[in-house]
This record gives structure tokens, C-alpha cells and sequence, in this order.
């Protein structure tokens, strides 16, 4: 499933793959625009428990997100804390 938005200092997109036993894949991008456009494309593990998705970063050290999420339909709402500062971005889910 992929979500996608375009709320200011929200991650552009996100896609939550599926894995295999624990391991759930997930990509974010965070797209950065000044003089020169920077994508940087964070790559983990995703669980889901209740209304709340707990990522743990594999190809940065970060610190792991904790995301609480409510979904309605195509509608996807998140809530994150993310480089010091609190995000609650909306997103349209493509796919699933």
C-alpha cells in the first residue's frame, strides 16, 4: 500500500510493503526543496499494534517512529514527532 501527501514537513510518501514472519518493509520520503531538490528515502521495518506504527530505521541511525494513525477509507491521518518537531500530515492511499 503506498500514501501519499502533500502537507508542508510531511514525509511525501509512504509505501508499507508485505514481509515475511516480523519483518514488514517500509519506505518514506522526505523531500526536501530549496535551490536544488533533495529526496533522502528511509528504508525500515514496520509493525502495526492498535492504532499506532512503530518503524525501526535500517539504512540511517535514527531513532525508531512511533506514528499513531487513523485511517477512513482512502484517507489516511498521521501523527508523528520527527526532528524535533510534532507533524500531522493527511494522505490518500493508492492500492490497498
Amino acid at each position: 500500500m503506498e500514501a501519499a501527501s502533500a502537507n508542508e514537513g510531511c514525509f511525501q510518501s509512504i509505501k508499507f510493503r508485505d514481509g515475511y514472519s516480523n519483518f514488514r518493509p517500509i519506505t518514506l520520503e522526505e523531500v526536501k526543496e530549496d535551490e536544488v531538490t533533495t529526496i533522502r528515502v528511509w528504508m525500515g521495518s514496520h509493525k502495526i499494534k492498535g492504532d499506532k506504527i512503530h518503524i525501526e530505521f535500517m539504512n540511517f541511525e535514527e531513532d525508531p517512529l512511533e506514528i499513531k494513525f487513523n485511517r477512513k477509507d482512502t484517507e489516511l491521518n498521521l501523527q508523528y514527532h520527527w526532528k524535533g518537531n510534532d507533524h500531522n500530515c493527511n494522505y490518500r492511499l493508492k492500492g490497498n
